[in-house]
């Protein structure tokens, strides 16, 4: 954990005022402690005069105890309460929060010059990171990493070296830290907007690489899985649509929730019909097939840079069950900002991304279209059967 400072300095008032009201505390006690540690003396047959010096270094130990139980007490459990009410006292960044470089730039040697003197630029695009951040009243540590480079972090309880967080101005709180790496060190300046939706992050960082680059953060919600996966084709050449896939590892508690509402025979069938059709991977469909080939040679070379081979941030909420037809699809519902991103670019209608799980029959006169309504675990097996 790192110290770090604020502009408002409200901390030496605090523990002022926390002081004060130990040294009142420990006074209004006295009496009760003096008594108390007498009668604990006197089983042993030890006399301490005059009394009123027992009162006053019964007094001063008390004071400074008590003083420490009072911070530890504020710093752990009612500054977290009031930091979601007001951002007067030191704001609370605590959580993860998901979220890219959306622009990077930085030099590299020209392999072409044999001296080895020429730089040329290199401009990155989406680059997966995240960061984690442990924070009390006193003190913040801050974890932050890229999704697709090696971590050499792994292991440390933070890389931040430096942090500040500038209250001037209470619309926008800002969140300034420096960090020191096995290969690099840099800074990142960031501002947080919390007033409608969830909080965000975002300014700019750089490093001792020659990097440059502009962060935008989201916190994660309590709740949703939040997965960087791979971005690539599908394996099947006579649908070349657009995919990510997951790991299974990721979806389990997804998938245990679909075995308990379905029951395991059932849940044995319509896993076997997904395998049947999809194949074995679990993976989320970005851009359809048909979707793809409505696009010009030029959008499609921009996929291919700018999107296929690269990793993005799926967020996996819950299981759902969609009707059409005569198939019900049993899906985790996923969203992906990067990919509503570039759907709007390529001027494709949003839709909501899904992750198959599983796939079933209807019987006859069961046949319908419908949204996608969330499974009710105990609910779900009484429903099919009716």
């Amino acid at each position: 954990m790192t110290n770090y400072a604020i502009d408002k300095n409200i901390r030496l008032p605090l523990v002022i005022a926390l002081t004060i009201l130990a040294v009142l505390t420990a006074t209004a006690v006295r009496d009760y402690l003096t008594i108390v540690v007498t009668m604990i003396l006197s089983v042993f047959n030890i006399t301490i005069a005059p009394p009123e010096f027992v009162r006053t270094i019964i007094n001063g130990i008390s004071a400074l105890a008590i003083v420490f139980i009072y911070i530890r007490v504020f710093n752990k459990a009612i500054w977290p309460l009031l930091s979601h009410f007001t951002s007067y006292l030191v704001p609370n960044f605590s959580g993860i929060w998901h979220g890219y470089i959306t622009e990077r730039r930085h030099f590299e040697r020209d392999g072409q010059d044999d001296r080895g003197e020429v730089y040329r630029e290199r401009i990155d695009h989406m680059i997966p990171v995240h960061m984690t951040i442990s924070q009390d009243f006193f003190q913040i540590g801050i974890l932050f990493q890229s999704e697709t480079e090696s971590d050499l972090a792994r292991g440390r309880d933070s890389d931040c070296t430096m942090a500040e967080i500038d209250c001037a101005d209470a619309r926008s709180v800002k969140l300034n830290h420096t960090f020191r790496r096995a290969d690099m060190v840099g800074e990142v300046r960031l501002s947080l907007q919390a007033s409608d939706g969830p909080a965000t992050l975002a300014g700019n960082y750089s490093s001792s690489k020659q990097r440059i680059g502009y962060i935008e953060l989201v916190k994660a919600s309590r709740g949703i899985v939040y997965y960087c996966a791979e971005v690539k084709r599908a394996p099947n050449p006579s649908e070349p649509a657009i995919v990510a896939a997951v790991d299974p590892k990721v979806i389990r508690k997804f998938v245990q929730r679909l075995r308990t509402s379905l029951g395991k025979r059932r849940f044995d069938r319509v896993n076997a019909a997904r395998i049947d059709r999809m194949g074995n991977e679990y993976r989320v469909t970005l851009i359809g097939a048909e979707e793809l080939s409505a696009l010009s040679l030029a959008q499609r070379k921009w996929l291919e840079e700018d999107l296929v081979g690269k990793h993005i941030w799926i967020e996996l909420s819950q299981v759902r069950r969609h009707r059409r037809g005569e198939t019900a699809t049993y899906f985790v519902a996923t969203e992906s900002t990067r990919i509503d991103r570039v759907r709007q670019h390529l001027a494709l209608e949003l839709k909501e991304l899904n992750l198959p799980l599983g796939l079933a029959d209807l019987p006859p006169g069961k046949a319908a279209i419908d949204a996608g309504y969330p499974v009710s675990f105990l609910r779900e097996r009484a429903r099919l059967a009716g």
